[in-house]
């Protein structure tokens, strides 16, 4: 997916006013490591791109940065070019989102020597634009197109993985950046959160050379965050409204209905009176999924998927979630369809599954977010199954070994 330009000139960004730089000097990392210039222009980093209430020096920031990026084990000298590009799930939210508030900002970027991109959690861009040609293969010379990762763990300290990292607004000049090929560029980055539950969706970015970072606009980063925010919530409510429309159709012909997303739960009456609470919540962990194609989806529905009449008790070893049509409240036993798939094969499923959960979170000491990211599931997902399998501490801090 190439980068967009534009060929038109304005001065859309101006230097700002004579007295808004905070200077700050530091040296090196107390492993050794250089981390920046001697001198970092802070142009007020910490009070225009985080909350005054939890604002971090930018210095502190850059150091904690480049030791995780040391620790790590990656080298300054990676080059970009050797990193495969990861695919990106065109039909994502963010994804569209992206699409459609980056065609409107390269026209803003009018012929500037500025690019803007946005990533997702992981630091994968999604769409990149730039201002004109020039500096749309000044990008794509670093590998800052879609599908290229920037996290620390791939690239070392930058805007965006840094911003995954520490969940605060940043800006990287030059030498701050832990990658050599990113260092004659500027970039100033804030992490995007959905704007209900503050769950985070990705990043924009904003980058110039070194000498135009006079350029860089917190406003205008901060305009694109908006306009982002929007267009994300205009989707989602796109998306409640057509589950909507279908769980109202549906309900017409069966009566015992739930229509469930990651972000919205429908049940009729009849299912009500039918379905538990740990139903629902099977429900809902059963589509919190990471984002996947829907050939994906096909692929694995067409592995054998079918519909069979057995006893209730039986069901807890189908590969798939089950829910009774019926649940009298005086029958102890009795028949459901249930849709399932290799029910035999369930205990072995459980027990390779158990064992999964286990070495993620020993290989993340127990972090369970990190484990989460690390098998590609939610953590709420992660500690359904903590739970479900009764999964104690001792069996991956390592005390049993």
């Amino acid at each position: 997916m190439p980068i967009r330009g534009a060929c038109t000139s304005s001065m859309l960004f101006r230097r700002p006013p004579a007295g808004r730089f905070n200077v700050s000097c530091f040296g090196e990392v107390s492993d050794g490591g250089p981390v920046a210039r001697c001198v970092a222009i802070e142009h007020n980093r910490a009070v225009q791109m985080n909350d005054k209430r939890n604002a971090v020096s930018h210095g502190s920031i850059v150091e904690n940065a480049w030791r995780r990026s040391r620790r790590s084990g990656i080298s300054e000298a990676v080059e970009p070019g050797a990193i495969a590009l990861t695919a990106i799930n065109e039909d994502s939210r963010l994804q569209r989102t992206a699409d459609r508030i980056l065609h409107d900002v390269v026209e803003d970027l009018d012929g500037e020597s500025l690019g803007v991109m946005i990533t997702d959690t992981h630091g994968v861009i999604l769409q990149a634009v730039a201002g004109n040609y020039s500096f749309a293969d000044a990008l794509r010379h670093a590998r800052a197109e879609p599908g290229m990762t920037f996290a620390e763990d791939v690239l070392g300290a930058n805007a965006v993985g840094t911003v995954i990292e520490s969940g605060l607004g940043v800006h990287f000049s030059g030498q701050e950046h832990f990658n050599e090929s990113m260092r004659e560029f500027a970039c100033m980055a804030i992490p995007i959160h959905e704007q209900h539950c503050h769950r985070a969706l990705g990043v924009v970015n904003m980058c110039a050379h070194v000498s135009d970072e006079q350029r860089l606009s917190a406003p205008f980063i901060r305009s694109i965050l908006r306009q982002v925010l929007q267009g994300y919530a205009d989707i989602v409510d796109g998306d409640r409204k057509r589950l909507f429309s279908r769980y109202e159709t549906a309900c017409e012909r069966y009566g015992s209905v739930v229509a469930v997303s990651a972000d919205s739960l429908f049940v009729s009456n009849e299912a009500m009176r039918t379905l538990t609470a740990d139903d629902i919540r099977c429900l809902q962990d059963w589509v919190d999924l990471p984002d996947t194609r829907g050939d994906d989806c096909q692929n694995i529905l067409a592995r054998g998927i079918r519909i069979v009449d057995m006893p209730g008790d039986a069901a807890r070893f189908g590969a798939l979630f089950w829910v009774p049509q019926r649940r009298p409240p005086v029958v102890d036993e009795m028949e459901t369809k249930a849709l399932i798939s290799s029910a035999r094969n369930r205990q072995r499923i459980d027990v390779i599954e158990r064992d999964a959960v286990v070495q993620a979170l020993r290989v993340n000491n127990g972090n369970k977010m990190m484990a989460a990211r690390w098998l590609g599931v939610s953590r709420r997902t992660i500690y359904n199954k903590i739970s479900r399998f009764r999964i104690s501490t001792l069996e991956y801090s390592g005390e049993l070994d």
